[in-house]
């Protein structure tokens, strides 16, 4: 009997050890999650961001005013200077209207920005608008945009309700509309 007894005490201190083990587990996680490294831009509302080829991550976002900002940071995330600037952060005016979109041009050194209003080719390098604006098509607020070489700019834009082209939509899923533009190189 009195075996049973010691063994009796000796498993219940195994389940509270194993059970400080378990929340000491758990603390180490929740205080390692509260030193996160990612750091929010402080006035700024981001809107998209897109990574090259070369691990150059571009963040499009606006202010409280309402003008596009575009910032760029490298692989290790630190801000990178435009070429020919000395601030990571080019302020756009408000030609695009409310930004939506941001595109890499894949096998070129532009990034496409897509607006309410209109849409503009920016240098990766120097983050300048090298064109003039073109118009985002009537009745249309995209809020994606691809890029192919062969066959140009494609802006998708979801319905949120109503119907396309006076049929209804089914409620199920997200409709989407897809417009190709041809443009320029």
């Amino acid at each position: 009997m009195k075996t049973c007894c010691v063994t009796q005490s000796f498993m219940r201190k195994r389940l509270w050890a194993g059970l400080l083990l378990v929340m000491l587990t758990c603390m180490a996680s929740v205080s390692f999650a509260a030193s996160s490294f990612v750091v929010g831009l402080p006035g700024v509302q981001v809107v998209d961001t897109k990574i090259d080829s070369f691990g150059t991550t571009y963040v499009l976002g606006k202010d409280g005013a309402g003008e596009s900002l575009l910032i760029k940071y490298d692989s290790s995330g630190s801000p990178i200077a435009w070429v020919g600037g000395s601030s990571p952060v080019t302020i756009r005016t408000n030609t695009l209207g409310t930004p939506t979109a941001l595109c890499v041009a894949a096998g070129t050194t532009n990034l496409y920005i897509v607006g309410s209003a209109n849409i503009i080719r920016v240098s990766r390098d120097s983050g300048l608008s090298n064109t003039t604006p073109l118009p985002v098509p009537a009745s249309m607020v995209p809020n994606a945009v691809y890029y192919s070489r062969r066959l140009g700019l494609y802006l998708r834009h979801y319905i949120g309700s109503g119907g396309l082209f006076a049929k209804l939509r089914c409620a199920r899923s997200q409709s989407a509309v897809c417009k190709l533009l041809q443009i320029s190189q």
